[in-house]
């Protein structure tokens, strides 16, 4: 099928280059990861497993030569986990499970099930699909970046304040609380 090479760290997620797909995950605690590429997205298994070699610091990440915008794909990540382990450090790893890539830009839910997901068995065939979106091609409608140097930035932010029980909001503010202000 594709042909493979390490590719880079960065950008996270799916990339589309001039040769194929870049991906990129980040994970500190995985041991190992695994990329499924789907020929169809409602395809129930993947046409292609590719394993992700060597992490740069936590960076798991594969170049997919000839890939091209609109292919569906997910992973597998295994690592630290079992009960004694999740209660330890939080980690839940369960190579059973197909993950949606969470810098993605499109996913895919048409074969997902909720219950699949949440017991231990393998759920490759009911689980979302994450899908490369060629973002130079998204129409922006004519909708340009403001472009204004940092320098000459001003953020406002208004912080609700909270009542308290006895209805309270606080003295010398109103409802909204305080303005504040940053410039760059």
């Amino acid at each position: 099928m594709w042909q493979t090479s390490p590719g880079r760290s960065q950008p996270l997620g799916a990339t589309i280059t001039a040769e194929g797909v870049n991906f990129s995950l980040f994970s500190q605690h995985a041991t190992k990861v695994e990329l499924l590429l789907f020929q169809n997205p409602n395809d129930p298994g993947p046409v292609q497993v590719v394993s992700v070699h060597r992490p740069t610091q936590f960076y798991w990440h594969v170049h997919v030569d000839g890939l091209m915008a609109n292919t569906a794909y997910a992973y597998r990540v295994y690592g630290p986990g079992g009960d004694a382990e999740t209660q330890r450090s939080g980690n839940r790893f369960n190579g059973n499970k197909v993950l949606i890539d969470p810098y993605g830009r499109g996913n895919v839910d048409a074969l997902w099930d909720a219950d699949a997901a949440k017991d231990a068995a393998d759920n490759v065939a009911t689980s979302m699909r994450s899908v490369v979106i060629d973002t130079n091609a998204y129409d922006w409608e004519g909708d340009k970046p403001l472009n204004i140097p940092l320098a000459d930035t001003v953020v406002r932010t208004h912080q609700p304040l909270l009542e308290g029980a006895d209805g309270a909001v606080g003295q010398g503010h109103d409802r909204f609380g305080p303005l504040a202000e940053f410039r760059a």
